[in-house]
């Protein structure tokens, strides 16, 4: 090709070696960046007014030394192994990471279906290499409400893996402002919450959350889980049924939630993996653990499932939540001389009974985890010195005059049709040490 007239002596390759040195001082300039190596990539004489003038603005205000000519520009040369380096996820911390790949992001679907009513918003937040990553006011993608009453949204994003949630507003029991972080129920893939997610546990085991791989794999097939809830034989409606991820070694995370109908009856739809599930008393939506009486309820505060794999449809034996035997929890005064000894019966049907002392959280009006727990045993006594032993607990021993709760859980006999065990636990009774 014939030079221009009036212009440089300078040859292609000594315009590549000036592209590489501007990338070099403006390596910091990432979307430039990568504009310069595609069009280098590229075999377009096309370009080579835009190169130059991208290399002469660039050069210059990027502190070059002296100005480079506009008449300087080359023809680009062809380049058969150029590779763009995308931004990725680190899967093992949620950060900003790369993978090499192709430079055309990929579309991805993100889409939720909420089991319980007053829904009124879903988000997804998560570690997608921004400054913004895991900021519940800046989401990452807002979904939209489908008729079907799920929500779903689309993006693109370049090949990589990617950590993620979904932050879920409103409740019909609990208000519109009510916040619910979830994991993905239909996508089985997982890796474990890192620090900066809302999720994420300072003690181990952790969390999951749920991973997305960029090209996006097809749908994974759903199962349901069916089961229903009863007191005294009758069907109960308004129980609140979580389930929760859990895979062996993680700590359980919620995924999705619904209620029992008046039959008493639930239905989750999952994708195969490993969960837990619980059940709660209605009660526990409207009332705190302070609030609630448990002489007048008499049924347990939550029955607990064993960690199981879900692999194909699941129906759930009935169960069954009244529980009767609140008037033999002693100490029925709420104090106790230490040492002392706590006392409670074996329900039917259980395989042993464990005490539970619990410390408050947030705002004092809710139990946590047990900041004591004794074996499960057929010993309907448990002595207690005041020293707390789980790490949950805030204090290591009781501090006299501050108010703790207890209460019982019963482990219930292993089941023979290969449904998960479950456990029930009691509501809770205040007391002072």
């Amino acid at each position: 090709m014939t030079r221009p007239s009036g212009a440089s002596n300078r040859s292609g390759p000594a315009f590549e070696d000036l592209t590489a040195r501007i990338l070099r001082i403006c390596s910091n300039l990432w979307y430039l960046d990568r504009v310069l190596m595609v069009m280098m990539a590229r075999n377009d004489r096309d370009v080579c007014a835009v190169m130059s003038s991208l290399a002469f603005g660039l050069f210059v205000g990027c502190g070059g030394g002296t100005a480079v000519s506009q008449s300087d520009a080359a023809i680009l040369p062809a380049s058969s192994d150029a590779t763009v380096v995308q931004t990725g996820v680190d899967a093992a911390t949620g950060s900003g990471g790369t993978s090499g790949a192709s430079p055309t992001p990929q579309r991805v679907t993100f889409t939720y279906t909420p089991g319980w009513q007053g829904v009124t918003s879903v988000d997804v937040i998560g570690g997608f290499g921004k400054a913004d990553d895991w900021m519940t006011a800046k989401p990452f993608l807002k979904l939209g409400k489908l008729a079907d009453g799920s929500y779903a949204g689309t993006t693109d994003l370049p090949a990589g893996t990617y950590i993620y949630l979904f932050r879920v507003l409103g409740d019909a029991a609990m208000g519109p402002k009510a916040q619910q972080f979830s994991v993905d129920p239909i996508n089985p893939a997982f890796a474990s919450c890192p620090d900066g997610s809302p999720a994420f546990r300072k003690t181990n085991p952790q969390n999951p959350c749920s991973q997305l791989t960029v090209p996006q794999p097809a749908g994974a097939p759903l199962f349901a889980v069916t089961g229903s809830i009863y007191e005294d034989g009758k069907p109960k409606a308004g129980y609140r049924v979580e389930l929760h991820r859990m895979e062996k070694g993680t700590h359980h995370y919620f995924a999705n939630g619904t209620t029992t109908d008046a039959k008493g009856a639930f239905a989750i739809m999952a994708a195969a993996a490993g969960y837990q599930i619980h059940i709660q008393h209605p009660s526990l939506a409207a009332t705190t653990d302070v609030q609630r009486d448990p002489m007048t309820l008499q049924a347990v505060r939550r029955l607990i499932s064993a960690q199981f794999a879900l692999t194909g449809d699941l129906a759930l034996v009935p169960l069954e939540a009244a529980y009767h035997d609140y008037a033999q929890m002693l100490p029925a005064g709420g104090t106790m001389v230490l040492p002392g000894s706590f006392m409670f019966t074996v329900i039917a049907g259980s395989t042993g009974a464990r005490l539970a002392i619990y410390g408050m959280t947030g705002a004092g009006q809710n139990i946590g985890d047990p900041w004591f727990t004794s074996p499960y045993a057929k010993a309907t006594s448990v002595a207690f010195d005041g020293k707390f032993d789980t790490t949950h607990a805030a204090d290591p021993i009781a501090i006299p005059g501050k108010q703790y709760y207890w209460g019982t859980w019963e482990e219930l006999a292993k089941r023979t049709d290969g449904g998960p065990t479950w456990s029930t636990e009691s509501m809770v009774l205040p007391i002072k040490f």
